[in-house]
């Protein structure tokens, strides 16, 4: 069927650049992301002597089991049964969702480290508000963290949740096509190859959302607590502290962005959703229904 082809070709093609995105930005700015990555290390040591941290575990075996068994595993099998041609097969379409895979694990851990951290501030304003100058510095040094990352994986953030709506929209149609015209069993192989990806990009997309809007109300959810923190009205020097650090933390919000084209939260995972449901009926109704 011409739709699967074309559908296979644009899910390889833009893998593939996106891959070879990642690669460039390793060279490129792999050493900033170290040193990011070696600051935000510091707080959170720092911040672990003295507060306790939720254990990150699960959300390690989440991700290395979204990396290893719906990639790795279900690429090296979709590979093997092919009747010919494996080694290219894996080389242009397993190896480059690895790759973007690895990109993806890299950059959500660092967001919910930056969250968890975020969260043992804010619980810091909460529980001893005399010190609030140091917690205010461990914040901006959060959200100087966040940001300059966020300005590093711009452009892949872009491309990845491009090429990944595309996809979803692409392999999703063709899987109804296949199942509402009956073709299961001719186009077996293909459609277990289709459901994988829908999962994975599926996932991906969710998690991607779902821990960038996590931090974003977290970070910026510490003017709030300032807010609210009881103070001596006769300490004017405290009392003009708060309010300079609130004045300052509303013209400074954190969000995590696409290259500044919009903001990745769960409102963008809604519209990804809408977008893909709505072009499917219309699609669907134009191939499937007869004239």
């Amino acid at each position: 069927m011409k739709s699967i082809r074309v559908v296979l070709a644009i899910h390889s093609a833009g893998m593939f650049v996106l891959m070879v995105l990642i690669i460039v930005f390793v060279f490129i700015n792999w050493a900033k992301v170290r040193h990011q990555v070696t600051q935000l290390v510091l707080i959170d040591s720092e911040l672990k002597k003295h507060y306790q941290i939720h254990n990150e575990t699960k959300l390690i075996l989440v991700l290395a089991l979204e990396l290893v068994v719906f990639n790795i595993l279900s690429g090296v099998y979709m590979a093997a049964i092919k009747p010919n041609n494996r080694v290219v097969f894996f080389v242009i379409i397993t190896l480059p969702r690895i790759v973007v895979s690895h990109m993806f694990v890299i950059f959500t851990t660092i967001v919910v480290v930056l969250y968890q951290n975020f969260k043992i501030v804010n619980s810091m304003v909460t529980s001893d508000p005399s010190r609030i100058r140091h917690v205010l510095l461990l914040h901006k040094s959060l959200t100087r963290i966040g940001t300059t990352i966020n300005s590093l994986f711009s452009l892949q953030l872009l491309v990845f949740i491009t090429i990944n709506f595309v996809v979803l929209l692409g392999d999703l149609y063709v899987t109804l096509y296949i199942i509402l015209t009956n073709n299961q069993a001719k186009y077996c192989t293909t459609l277990i190859g289709l459901i994988k990806n829908c999962v994975i990009v599926i996932f991906e997309l969710y998690y991607l959302s779902h821990v960038c809007q996590n931090v974003s109300t977290e970070a910026n959810r510490t003017k709030f607590i300032l807010v609210s923190t009881r103070i001596d009205i006769s300490d004017e020097k405290k009392r003009n502290l708060v309010i300079g650090n609130i004045l300052r933390l509303m013209h400074r919000r954190f969000e995590i962005t696409a290259l500044r084209l919009f903001t990745i939260d769960n409102k963008l995972l809604f519209g990804i959703f809408g977008s893909v449901a709505s072009y499917l009926f219309i699609v669907l109704q134009l191939e499937v229904v007869p004239t």
